[in-house]
């Protein structure tokens, strides 16, 4: 499969020739003029006095204008919450298979940032350097100040934090924060259908494991096909009957993160791709139907007192490692939109509803950041 990935690549480099625009930008850094001290958690302006301003985040929820300041021009990427033409199972698709349209997304778009992996930072390290990753990077640097500044809001919502780790030279992280109400939890009488279903899938996917124990506790009680799962890496004929790809190198249980196999979230994290506009080597590698993402590659959760954060690590899988390096390569000329759902498999989770939505055309890699500004 790899090498039919590098096959197709390469002659695409030779057919394109001339479509793609080399300019060599380099990254840069744009610096807030205020500064987190991390032992005293203010932040403090630039004469050093603590500052009663929030300079890393602006608006409100309520109007719809919460947005991160400072942030990396890599393109114009845009909320995709209303303007999605994507569509989703109705409530009636148990019976019919009948999709219907979205009336929206229940989170709003607050940033997205790309962050150049830096082993010396703290970085995951497995196997070669470009495959290092920033995994929990809501605690980690610019982000968790930015996550701070969210805290400080007098009304803060509730964030939604979507880490995509690609490996290349360098490893980068791509990064989408949404922000919902902090009540997506609680059942309300005026609540419509899908919302319903939704808080009902939204409630057990952010009641992570709070502590390290209870994560391996996870671990130790996962059963698949009514058979204890070793806390190791998984036999054969379990993974064959959960139905998990040979290709992806699963993570050990002792991995923060990481949990077993039959997870719920891994079974109803659902991303739906719409390619818009890409050169047909992408087109051609890269099709517009959803996929469950547990079941294609490894994923990470990590929980914070306002944040639920999900890490989609690409290297885990070689089948993801070579279309994602591929659509790297064609990045500026790329226009796509995705959306998160979270599956509805029964009668009472449907219809679904969007969790969230980008737009995400022709985004420039070049344009990155390093997580660690100071």
């Amino acid at each position: 499969m790899a090498s039919w990935f590098n096959t197709v690549t390469s002659l695409a480099d030779d057919l394109v020739t001339g479509f793609l625009d080399e300019n060599n930008n380099t990254s840069s850094t744009s610096t807030p003029s205020h500064e987190y001290d991390e032992y005293t958690q203010t932040w403090l302006d630039a004469e050093g006095e603590k500052s009663t301003d929030n300079p890393l985040i602006e608006g409100s929820l309520s109007t719809g204008d919460l947005r991160f300041t400072h942030m990396m021009d890599c393109g114009n990427f845009s909320d995709a919450a209303m303007s999605h033409e994507l569509k989703v199972r109705g409530k009636t698709y148990i019976d019919d298979r009948v999709k219907v349209q979205s009336p929206g997304a229940v989170s709003t778009l607050v940033g997205f940032e790309i962050f150049e992996v830096d082993i010396e930072d703290g970085a995951h390290t497995s196997g070669s350097g470009n495959s290092s990753r920033y995994d929990h990077i809501a605690s980690k640097g610019l982000m968790k100040q930015r996550i701070e500044a969210v805290k400080r809001l007098q009304d803060p919502p509730f964030l939604f934090i979507l880490n995509f780790q690609i490996p290349g030279d360098p490893p980068v992280s791509l990064v989408a924060t949404f922000a919902l109400p902090r009540n997506m939890t609680e059942p309300l009488q005026d609540d419509t259908d899908d919302m319903r279903a939704f808080k009902h899938l939204w409630s057990q996917y952010i009641d992570l494991p709070r502590t390290e124990d209870e994560r391996l506790s996870k671990w130790e009680d996962a059963t698949c096909d009514s058979q204890k799962v070793e806390a190791k890496s998984p036999p054969t004929g379990m993974l064959q009957a959960w139905g998990g790809p040979a290709d992806i190198s699963w993570p050990d249980p002792s991995e923060p993160g990481s949990l077993p196999y039959d997870d719920f979230r891994h079974s109803r994290f659902k991303l739906i791709p719409a390619m818009k506009n890409a050169p047909w080597v992408v087109l051609a590698a890269v099709r517009n139907v959803p996929v469950i993402l547990g079941h294609k590659l490894v994923q990470r959760y990590f929980r914070g007192d306002n944040y639920i954060e999900t890490d989609v690590d690409v290297a885990s899988s070689v089948i993801a490692l070579n279309i994602v390096a591929l659509c790297r390569n064609y990045a500026k000329h790329i226009d796509v939109e995705c959306a998160v759902v979270l599956q509805g498999e029964s009668e009472h989770e449907l219809p679904e509803k969007i969790l969230a939505a980008i737009s995400l055309p022709f985004i420039d890699i070049e344009k990155r950041r390093t997580l660690f500004m100071n």
